[in-house]
């Protein structure tokens, strides 16, 4: 692929970004303690996860493109899903209704992005069909739709030629094939009735995700068999990254038992799978969440991945087969930290890097550097729904953690002292599935929403009877620490590259001579959508120089990048903009 590379310096004039800002109190050798504030009472009106869904998630989108990041957040079956409209005051009001996105299904996985790269971003929505009921369901129709700039969207599901009525889960945008627009990929999952409860989980039956591939017209044509893209395991989650570093974004896929599958992207919309030379990938587990970052800033982009774990009751043999891991999953350390080797390889450094005590169900994942010290960290849901295994830990219960990276290879678990632990009312743990993350208002801190599913009286899956308080959310506010960051959103040059810079790869190096890398993924977590502006904690450091690869392999440099400020790109423009002449031009479009 032929690459064109361009250098821009950045001067002090009229519409640039000034380079100076005050760094007096960054001199502390103290760091402030990192906090989290529980904000889930701004979202007007309150939310609760209601009607049954067993992994409900949540997408950040900034919908009517003001610039401020609202909420997507999926509910149960029967019961209407919100979009929160950010209010800019630090409030959220719910608008789903009047903008046409309030569906009543079983909601699971959304995924946020421009599919015909208008400038709004659009909306799937997945769902899950009936679980429980004793019957294979086909009840739960996925939505896809899309943006009308008006503050309202339609429903194009049956014109666009999708057709997804099972058990859906994760849902993960990507321009595979780079010709400028995001296809989608469709996580799926199958209806637990389908399979006889004495079977057990080993030999529950497959149902394979599909990729669509995009038109250019707002339809998508299933190409999974043609790509090779064809998974042999039920998929939780997904993540797009460009892992061998060959300007083709390749796709990773957290199977039910099975491995994390790696499809390496060829160019020409073919894939071959790789998962058996993917080293330690290749192992067998329920992998349900996935994240990805740079963790060790060796320049290499490494995965986190969530799992069943050694819980004690689940071994429990009075409960039902479909709730008990399989034993071949029982003793292995899990949540797993896979470092990249550079060489299409990845090995688990799960043990060495985190506190392979917390072996705790986990769900929605999260890489990003909370403290805003030059380091990526990790966050993940935590539980699952039977009763008798939310509780505290000697029951098997987690809080959801927050790993905090130490520098050196190794992290420490912060979930307590910052504030973020996942608590109920009651004292015991709530029950998380999706998580997303996203700078909402502006301050350079990465703050997290946490989707907590709905807990029933009676044993999962056959619950009927709903415990009051339990589907509450947690959106957790970061206080902030003293360190300096930068946020860059990046647009791209359709349909040279898709709007969104889906697959953009992104190098910071300071003063110091240290390098970070961020790339913009597809998907990533579980069921949920993250934003997409790239956020760099940077700590004392000051910013050398920035590049900025391109998903069409195009490449620009920036130099004297300034600080603590959210600054935005157009591919190919020869100058960063502010934020508030980002929102200018914003109003052009609107």
């Amino acid at each position: 692929m032929k690459l064109i590379i361009s250098r821009i310096v950045l001067l002090p004039i009229a519409g640039l970004i000034a380079l100076t800002h005050n760094a007096d109190a960054k001199e502390s050798s103290a760091r402030k303690q990192l906090k989290f504030e529980n904000i889930a009472a701004s979202l007007s009106p309150t939310f609760q996860t209601d009607g049954f869904t067993f992994m409900p998630g949540a997408g950040f989108i900034d919908y009517n493109n003001d610039s401020h990041l609202d909420l997507y957040v999926m509910n149960g079956k029967g019961k209407p899903n919100a979009l929160f409209r950010n209010n800019k005051n630090g409030t959220f009001t719910d608008v789903a209704a009047a903008a046409g996105v309030a569906d009543l299904g079983q909601g699971t996985g959304v995924a946020v992005g421009d599919l015909n790269n208008d400038g709004f971003d659009d909306l799937y929505v997945a769902n899950g069909s009936t679980i429980g009921d004793g019957i294979d369901s086909n009840d739960g129709p996925d939505k896809l739709y899309i943006n009308n700039g008006d503050g309202t969207f339609r429903d194009i599901t049956k014109q666009a030629g999708i057709s997804e009525d099972g058990y859906n889960s994760s849902i993960a945008m990507a321009d595979y094939d780079n010709d400028g627009d995001l296809d989608i990929m469709v996580g799926r999952w199958v209806d637990l009735d389908f399979n006889p409860p004495e079977a057990g989980r080993d030999i529950i039956p497959v149902a394979p995700s599909r990729l669509y591939r995009n038109n250019g017209n707002l339809t998508f044509t299933d190409v999974t068999e043609q790509a090779n893209v064809v998974a042999g395991y039920n998929t939780w989650a997904i993540v797009w990254f460009d892992y061998d570093n060959d300007v083709d974004i390749d796709l990773f896929v957290a199977t039910e038992r099975g491995p994390i599958e790696v499809f390496r992207n060829e160019g020409q919309g073919k894939f071959t799978k790789v998962t058996a030379q993917s080293g330690d990938l290749n192992a067998y587990g329920a992998w349900m969440g996935i994240t990805i970052g740079d963790y060790n800033n060796d320049g290499l982009i490494d995965i986190f991945s969530t799992n069943i774990s050694d819980l004690r009751i689940t071994r429990d043999p009075s409960l039902p087969a479909l709730v008990v891991p399989p034993p071949s999953t029982w003793d292995n350390p899990r949540p797993t930290l896979f470092r990249n080797n550079g060489d299409g390889t990845f090995t688990d450094v799960g043990k060495e890097a985190t506190d392979s005590v917390h072996q705790q169900f986990s769900w929605g994942c999260a890489m990003a550097d909370f403290n805003n010290d030059g380091w990526l960290d990790l966050y993940y849901a935590m539980n699952l729904a039977p009763v008798g295994v939310i509780g505290r830990e000697r029951e098997g219960a987690g809080p959801s953690r927050l790993q905090i990276n130490n520098g050196n290879g190794t992290f420490r678990d912060e979930s307590f002292t910052s504030n973020i632990a996942n608590f109920g009312d009651d004292g015991n743990y709530l029950d998380a599935r999706g998580l997303a993350i996203a700078d909402f208002n502006k301050d350079g801190q990465m703050d997290i929403f946490l989707q907590n599913v709905a807990q029933y009286e009676e044993i999962f899956p056959f619950g009927r009877t709903v415990i009051p308080g339990k589907g509450t959310p947690k959106f957790f506010k970061n206080l902030g620490t003293d360190g300096n960051w930068v946020e860059l959103r990046l647009i791209g040059n359709a349909p040279k590259s898709n709007l969104n810079a889906v697959g953009a790869k992104l190098t910071l190096t300071t003063r110091s001579g240290k390098k970070m890398i961020r790339t913009i993924a597809g998907g990533t977590s579980t069921y949920s959508a993250s934003s997409r502006i790239v956020h760099f904690g940077l700590g004392k450091e000051k910013i050398a120089s920035l590049e900025v690869r391109w998903p069409n392999g195009n490449t620009q440099w920036l130099d004297d990048v300034a600080m603590n400020r959210i600054l935005t790109l157009r591919e190919g423009r020869n100058k960063l903009l502010s934020e508030s002449a980002y929102e200018a031009s914003l109003k052009k479009i609107r």
